[in-house]
């Protein structure tokens, strides 16, 4: 089945390189960052591409230093075509975090102290989300992320000050 959608073309220099299997380029981000495109020759699956990690290291290798003209890739006038998107993701990141051995931040045997020096007890992190979204379209590549941190436990009261702050 094909789906109708909007599709988004610009043209630029920008580094271009081809390998039997994929083609790829990048477009620079406002940052110093890239975000590469690539495109599976026909009969190879996107999926079987990105998991040939030999191949996809040498194209982001190529696609990174040909912007500095070290690598087999070129610069070249690219017109560059692909659909207007807009994804939104949303990791749990505390499994990894554990598996990387960052374990005691979610057990009793935290400690929080220089957050909370005036008498935090028994605070630990409760889990930990990377909300990610990144949208294209001819105006370019917008990215946002943020990480929310929830923390469980007790923490001693500070004060029954109550203040107000309107910013208008």
């Amino acid at each position: 089945s094909q789906i109708q959608t909007d599709f988004m073309t610009q043209t630029g220099m920008n580094p271009y390189y081809h390998e039997d299997g994929c083609t790829a380029t990048s477009l620079s981000l406002m940052d110093g960052g890239e975000m590469v495109f690539l495109l599976p020759d026909e009969g190879l699956s996107i999926t079987d591409l990105l998991k040939d990690t030999s191949r996809l290291s040498r194209v982001f290798s190529a696609l990174s230093g040909a912007r500095s003209g070290v690598s087999n890739a070129e610069t070249a006038i690219v017109t560059l075509s692909l659909p207007k998107f807009q994804v939104s993701s949303t990791l749990d990141m505390e499994n990894m975090l554990k598996q990387m051995g960052v374990t005691d931040a979610f057990s009793e045997k935290a400690d929080f102290t220089n957050l909370f020096p005036s008498g935090a007890q028994s605070v630990s992190l409760s889990s930990i989300q990377q909300q990610v979204t990144v949208s294209v379209d001819e105006k370019g590549c917008e990215a946002a992320a943020l990480t929310k941190v929830a923390m469980a436990g007790s923490a001693a009261v500070l004060s029954n000050n109550r203040q107000t702050v309107t910013l208008d």
